[in-house]
């Protein structure tokens, strides 16, 4: 097995600075009270922790990481945004975005050097987004004829995609062999992530986010169960239909005919549709006029009053193939990555690395699907959620090296 080293203070420190982050993140500025300027200080310190930990113990060789697309595309978006952008109106995405990114990177070294903090952060993940889940059941969403808007200022097309990490990292979790108590206090936990996703309304997310539950459970979950033996595995799925059948025969006809969800699924209310055509037929013409380097961060929202509503719509715009290119390079690479680590551990017939390695396939295909809709590039969720998928390629490859160098002895 991969080797550990054990933290020392500083990074106990970065490790709980980290999780405060999240859940100031994910729950408590929604949920509870957002306090000006607190967020910019948590990224600061993470920041901080990083470049600490790289004077001090890397003696200042940065580390080579997985992470280098994504650090890729945010810098050349933003040095071609200097000289794109027509005034100001990309300097805030643009701080924004490499502090978030440097944030990404900060939990990437953290977790690449002590994976033992994985499933602690998986645990702050998915507690403070179903918190956060709570909140929007209890209080409801305002509903607009484009959707529901979410818990305060929390969009619902972000708060959904802050439920499939919160289906990923719970998932991730069970298939660490917990106690019973614990995998029953992740279930529900995802069942209070399911209501909020119906409760918000937004027709993407509830389908990305039953997609990936169902390829999840039947690419990961029930493999793990089953330890590679037929007849279990074929139990186990066809006990799984019966029980989404009943699920389905008993929630579909309420669903439809009783939730803002329903209605929009069923083709109305769905005023946002025109709004988000107009965007992204900006976003095109955009593209066309400057595919090279884009029209700058922002570029969409400061002629139109809103982003383009997509992740790729708004890279092609505002940062053109110049920087799009690293982007694509990096979440083509990562799911080749997980695609060739798969098949190792299939012949190795290491049937828990391979379950955990196929979630996180899905997990990152169903991020592809949620791009159609959400923008996130502005987010520090997108940079987190790629620093996750880049730890899990970086473990499992010193992991699968460890073991190739067992077998040779």
């Amino acid at each position: 097995m991969m080797k550990t080293e054990t933290p020392n203070v500083l990074h106990k420190a970065w490790f709980l600075l980290t999780v405060c982050t999240i859940f100031y993140s994910f729950f408590f500025q929604y949920g509870v009270k957002s306090v000006s300027g607190l967020m910019m200080v948590l990224c600061a310190l993470l920041i901080a922790c990083a470049v600490a930990h790289i004077l001090v113990i890397d003696r200042g060789v940065l580390f080579k990481s997985n992470l280098r697309p994504i650090l890729g595309f945010v810098f050349t978006a933003v040095i071609s945004t200097i000289f794109t952008a027509k005034g100001l109106y990309g300097s805030s995405q643009s701080i924004r975005m490499i502090e978030y990114v440097l944030v990404g990177y900060s939990l990437y070294l953290l977790l690449s050097r002590y994976p033992q903090f994985i499933n602690g952060i998986m645990w702050s993940f998915t507690i403070s987004i179903s918190l956060t889940s709570f909140f929007v059941v209890t209080r409801g969403v305002v509903s607009t004829s484009a959707g529901g808007i979410g818990l305060g200022t929390l969009n619902i097309n972000t708060m959904s995609s802050y439920i499939l990490l919160a289906f990923f990292s719970a998932f991730y979790l069970l298939l660490q062999k917990l106690g019973k108590l614990q995998s029953v206090l992740l279930i529900f936990m995802n069942c209070i992530c399911m209501v909020a996703l119906v409760a918000g309304a937004s027709r993407r997310g509830f389908v990305v986010g039953v997609i990936f539950i169902l390829f999840s459970i039947f690419f990961a979950l029930i493999p793990a169960i089953s330890k590679k033996k037929s007849y279990k595995r074929f139990v186990w799925s066809f006990v799984f239909i019966v029980i989404i059948g009943l699920i389905s025969y008993f929630a579909f006809d309420y669903i439809m005919n009783n939730t803002s969800l329903g209605i929009r699924l069923m083709g109305i209310n769905n005023a946002g549709d025109s709004l988000r055509e107009r965007y992204q037929n900006f976003a095109i013409s955009a593209f066309i006029e400057h595919p090279i380097f884009g029209i700058g961060l922002g570029g969409v929202e400061y002629n139109m009053g809103a982003y383009s509503h997509s992740l790729y719509y708004e890279t092609l715009a505002c940062t053109g193939v110049f920087s799009g290119v690293f982007l694509g390079y990096g979440i083509i690479k990562y799911l080749l990555d997980m695609l060739k680590q798969k098949k190792w551990y299939v012949l190795e017939d290491n049937n828990k690395f391979e379950s955990v390695i196929s979630l996180s396939i899905v997990f990152l295909f169903s991020i592809i699907l949620t791009g159609i809709a959400v923008v996130m590039i502005y987010e520090l969720y997108f940079y987190i959620v790629m620093s996750i998928i880049a730890i899990i390629i970086t473990n499992h490859s010193n992991m699968t090296k460890d073991i190739s160098d067992l077998n040779d002895f």
